[in-house]
This record gives structure tokens, sequence and C-alpha cells, in this order.
């Protein structure tokens, strides 16, 4: 009866055995994995939408001042006596058109301010000092735009036979509504907008007008795309911002 008991016991107590200690292990193992895969993937997630996020918050400041500046400063367009320095250039085409990738503008005191992407960087220049607005270390400058209305100087009247030592004449050698010698002005006939030095001729199809400037405020509209550069290159996608501000200058 003893024996008897003793055996009893001794099935009872039974452990686990080797491939069941193993299984588990290795299921263990898979959750620990994907666990920490898991982790490791939310925390590079989190450092990119952190790197975006820096990034975003630094260039709308530099939207907001350029903004401000183009409010407080007359757009600098591109005029024919300009050859000496050339801008708007570019393109690869003087003179303003659209889109612009530069801007130029004569600040409250006489300067001229410029604002162009070279390298991945968003740059200023104050009368030909040099400025970096942005950091290559933080971010990259892929698209920087400006859409300038009207691409014509909408203060400059196009005037001909006025005094002797003022500017006169009109392009391409147009007539002119005043032909004596007052000394008043008068203003160049057109029959379209290609024969105005401000494109600009106010008349109906097939008839003869006036060459007169745009009655509007010039404005800019930017578009700047950028990427983060704290993500992997093929993980990195490219933010665009949008901003319209108007020059509140008028010399008229």
């Amino acid at each position: 009866m003893i024996g008897n008991r003793t055996t009893k016991k001794s099935k009872n107590q039974q452990g686990f055995s080797l491939i069941e200690v193993l299984v588990v292990l290795a299921i263990f193992s898979v959750l620990g994995m994907v666990i920490i895969d898991v982790f490791l993937l939310g925390l590079r997630s989190q450092k990119q939408v952190s790197a975006r996020q820096k990034s975003l918050v630094s260039l709308r400041y530099i939207m907001e001042t350029v903004s401000r500046q183009i409010r407080t400063s007359q757009i600098y367009y591109y005029n024919r006596d300009d050859f000496a320095s050339p801008r708007y250039d570019k393109d690869g085409e003087l003179g303003v058109n659209v889109p612009e990738q530069e801007l130029y503008l004569i600040n409250q005191d006489g300067k001229e301010v410029s604002y162009y992407q070279e390298g991945g960087i968003m740059k200023m220049s104050i009368n030909g000092q040099e400025l970096a607005l942005t950091d290559s270390g933080e971010l990259i400058i892929v698209k920087l735009l400006f859409f300038i209305e009207p691409v014509t100087d909408p203060f400059i009247d196009e005037r001909c036979n006025g005094p002797e030592d003022s500017e006169n004449g009109c392009l391409n050698n147009s007539a002119c509504t005043l032909d004596d010698d007052s000394g008043s002005f008068g203003f160049c006939l057109c029959s379209v907008n290609s024969d105005c030095q401000t494109l600009h001729c106010d008349t109906e199809e097939g008839e003869e007008g006036l060459c007169l400037p745009f009655n509007q405020q010039p404005k800019v509209t930017i578009i700047l795309g950028f990427q983060a550069k704290a993500t992997k290159a093929e993980e990195q996608k490219t933010i665009y911002l949008q901003t319209t501000a108007s020059s509140r200058v008028y010399r008229r």
C-alpha cells in the first residue's frame, strides 16, 4: 500500500516537458520583438513629426517676416535701364514674369532687399549683404516661387512730349496724344498691350487707345516647399506653405 501511494504522488507532481518550455519561450520572444518594433516605430514617427513641426514653426515665422516686409516696402520692378545689374534673371529671362524665383523690394530706408533660394537654403540680401534664413542642417528648401501682380510697375506713367529734361518717348516710337512745344505731357497711343512699356493698353479690340498704368496695388504670392532633414531620404515628405501680401506703399 505504501508503494501504491508513492506512485500516485509522483504522477500528480509531473512538471513541463522541454518542448513545452521551448514553445513558451519562442512565443514570448516573438511577442517581445513585436513590442520592441512597435515601440521603435512609434519613437521614429514621433521624431519625424517633431522635426517637421519644428521646421514648420520656423518657416511660418520666416513667411510672416517676409510678408511684413512686403507690406511696408515697394516692389522693385525690373526696368529697361537696369542691364548693368540685372534682376529677376534666375529663370533665364530678365524682367518680372510669372512665377519668379526671386523677389526684390525697396524698404522704408531706401535699401534694396531680396529673397531667393540657393543650395536648398532660403536667403535674404540687404544692399548686397547676404544672410541665410534657414538652417541646412534642419531642413531643405526644395521650392521657392514668387507670383508678382501686376508684372509691370503699376505706378509708372507712360507719358510723352513733356519738358526736355524729363524722360519722354513711347515704346516703338508710337504716336503721342499731344504733339506740340507747350511742355505739357501727353499719353502714348496704342492698339495692343505690347505697344506700351506698362503692357497695359486701355482700348477695345480693334480700336486705338492709350497706354495707362494698372490701377492696383502690387501683391506677391509666395509658395515655399521644404523637407525636414531629421528623417531618412526615403521617408522625407515635401510640405508646402503659401501666403499672399500686398504692398501698402502708394506712390501715385
